[in-house]
């Protein structure tokens, strides 16, 4: 998968994107909490507004891709059984308060 976004700012609550050459089938809004457990070793990536997609790594950008990754399976899996994609809205942000915690908006833009 290729993006060819651009991250503008950061200095906001919700990041800027300038897209180059749209060609994607879709964008999709992740609101991702990115933390590390006590006693882990690596941090985890859960997109808090659909179920089931997490990531790990060893950096913050590690655990981001592997987030990414998890995204485009349940994607592809929803939409090969005809299933709707269970977005959900932020209602609790208990894995995005915990400490050490940072919230990011990513967008990821696909083919599917």
């Amino acid at each position: 998968m290729v993006t060819n976004m651009t991250l503008i700012s950061s200095e906001r609550d919700e990041p800027v994107y300038r897209v180059g050459k749209w060609n994607h089938g879709a964008v999709y809004r992740l609101t991702v909490s990115i933390f590390k457990g006590e006693g882990d070793e690596d941090y985890t990536a859960l997109a808090l507004n659909l179920p089931g997609a997490a990531g790990c790594g060893g950096t913050h950008d590690e655990a981001v891709e592997s987030l990414k990754e998890s995204v485009l399976g349940l994607l592809k899996a929803y939409k090969g059984n005809g299933d709707p994609i269970p977005w959900e809205p932020i209602v609790s942000d208990e894995f995005a308060n915990q400490r050490g915690c940072v919230k990011r908006v990513i967008l990821l833009a696909t083919a599917l």
